[in-house]
């Protein structure tokens, strides 16, 4: 059993409702793919078993990024979406139990030797997210304004979404060795969810005076200023009651993109 430690650092970037050109279709490229990605640290501890079947315990901060207007020369089909003019940085805080499998120790043999091991991952993690909008200068948290009526009697299907929850998170990866200590890894996860609300938008837009009556009167003003952004590019735009203000058919998710060093505490000769 070979037990090692490692450090990580990479980019972070997400599939949310905000800032994808096609509005029906969380896709991997798009406009703000590279000026939406933020960055992701982690450190980590782990056992390798066999060189076969590893285990890796993971705490990791990052963040994502999503914004309408990075979309670039809006077509008829991600016009509303440039419009609608929102915008979201979501800090996340996770702990991962990851399994790592090389399949090249079980075709080639204990006895092969390379430089080169792609794994595969696997895994189960608890992570928090914090949404906030920019309002000047400041960045608000948007869970505690409701921007869609969460937890409002009028809207009962929709409730309060838990900002700590479970995620599943899937990936490959290739580790190279340096030394018989140290090694480096070059390594991309995605996180499965079971929220849309990582960016705080998922369904419909809703009665603006409903704040009113479940907000204190400071984020019942910043509610007002939040939930809708399309005054700020046209003051006369119309309030949207119920119309589409996010896609709820489909769950969000994240990914990162790391480049990891880690060293063997046990290294016993392959």
């Amino acid at each position: 059993m070979v037990m090692g430690n490692g450090v990580s650092l990479g980019v972070m970037n997400g599939f949310t409702d905000i800032g994808a050109k096609k509005e029906s279709l969380h896709s991997l490229i798009n406009d703000g793919t590279i000026a939406s990605s933020r960055l992701h640290a982690a450190l980590y501890t782990n056992l390798l078993y066999q060189y076969t079947l590893g285990f890796r315990l993971e705490a990791g901060w990052g963040s994502i990024y999503a914004n309408d207007h990075l979309i670039k020369s809006p077509d008829e089909e991600s016009i509303n979406r440039f419009r609608r003019n929102l915008s979201v940085r979501t800090r996340i805080k996770e702990i991962q139990l990851l399994g790592e499998f090389y399949p090249l120790s079980i075709l080639q043999g204990e006895a092969a030797v390379a430089l080169l091991y792609p794994y595969l991952l696997g895994g189960l993690s608890l992570f928090n997210f914090i949404p906030e909008a920019q309002l000047g200068n400041q960045w608000i948290p948007l869970s505690p304004l409701r921007t869609e009526g969460q937890g409002f009697i009028e809207y009962p299907e929709r409730r309060i979404y838990p900002l700590t929850q479970i995620a599943f998170p899937v990936g490959l990866g290739c580790r190279l060795d340096l030394s018989p200590r140290f090694h480096l890894r070059l390594e991309a996860l995605h996180r499965i969810l079971q929220t849309d609300y990582l960016d705080d938008v998922s369904t419909s837009y809703i009665d603006p005076l409903l704040f009113n009556k479940y907000l204190d009167p400071v984020q019942a003003e910043l509610a007002r200023k939040l939930y809708n952004r399309h005054k700020e590019l046209d003051p006369l735009a119309r309030e949207e009651i119920n119309g589409m203000r996010g896609n709820a058919n489909k769950k969000d998710a994240y990914f990162s993109l790391d480049l990891k060093l880690g060293w063997i505490i046990n290294r016993t000769r392959r």
